[in-house]
């Protein structure tokens, strides 16, 4: 769970770059769980449950064909052995066709780095100091706390080796960080379509629907600066357009077509 979103979603974070602290696919794999039955969403925030007294609300991501991150939510789920605060946690494959993934954590946590991290929202900041809550995909509106390091984008500077500089989306605006790069081999390239993230390093999942989201399909956007005439844009993305971004030093745009 990052360029956002290594959770996971576990879940997700649908930080637009690599694979987020919460991305279940990034933790060891726990198998494939037996058919529990259709699946019952829940609200892990909200005073009352539909979940049996032997089920929690969990988080849940679902991929695409494609491996991409598709949607996250919640869902009532049994794990009798459900992690901690602080725990070690990793992933759970609920199915493989869809692909859709759980983590070990127990109700209102996530999965960041390995440990049950508190889930958070607008309305229930968990995070301690120092700390984000950074928005997860999905229709249940939660996030996971994150610690962020102030870095830049378009020069991709701040970050130590192996990370890259990413977006990541807040509630009500976005910011910077550096998360793990995704590794080179599995990168998406410039100006291919993405769904979430996994795009190289200088490369932001832009969706092609600003108002949909990343997670409804987008591609892969060179960062730039907007205050530059010779911004690097390709000729495909001539256009830098700038981009409301908090706690960057410098401001961000994005590669875009005319």
């Amino acid at each position: 769970m990052r360029g956002i979103l290594s959770l996971i979603v576990a879940m997700s974070v649908a930080a637009c770059g690599s694979g987020t602290a919460t991305d279940v696919r990034s933790t060891t794999d726990s198998g494939v769980l037996a058919d529990a039955g259709p699946p019952v969403p829940c609200d892990p925030f909200a005073p009352t449950s539909p979940c049996p007294s032997e089920q929690f609300c969990g988080v849940v991501a679902e991929y695409d064909d494609g491996g991409q991150l598709a949607t996250t939510g919640f869902e009532c789920l049994q794990y009798p052995a459900a992690r901690g605060l602080g725990d070690y946690c990793q992933r759970r494959v609920l199915s493989t066709s869809p692909q859709r993934n759980s983590i070990t954590c127990g109700s209102r946590l996530a999965c960041v780095d390995h440990r049950c991290v508190p889930l958070c929202t607008a309305s229930h900041p968990a995070c301690s100091a120092g700390e984000v809550c950074a928005a997860l995909s999905g229709p249940s509106f939660s996030g996971e706390c994150l610690a962020v390091t102030a870095c830049d984008p378009v020069a991709q500077s701040g970050c130590s080796a192996g990370m890259a500089c990413y977006l990541l989306p807040l509630f009500g605006s976005t910011t910077v960080g550096c998360f793990a790069a995704t590794p080179p081999a599995s990168a998406v390239a410039e100006n291919a379509p993405c769904n979430s993230g996994g795009c190289a390093a200088g490369l932001s999942c832009y969706p092609d629907d600003p108002n949909a989201g990343p997670s409804h399909g987008g591609h892969c956007r060179r960062f730039c600066d907007p205050r530059s005439a010779t911004n690097g844009c390709a000729m495909e993305t001539p256009r830098c357009t700038a981009l409301s971004v908090t706690g960057a030093a410098n401001p961000v745009g994005i590669c875009v077509a005319m």
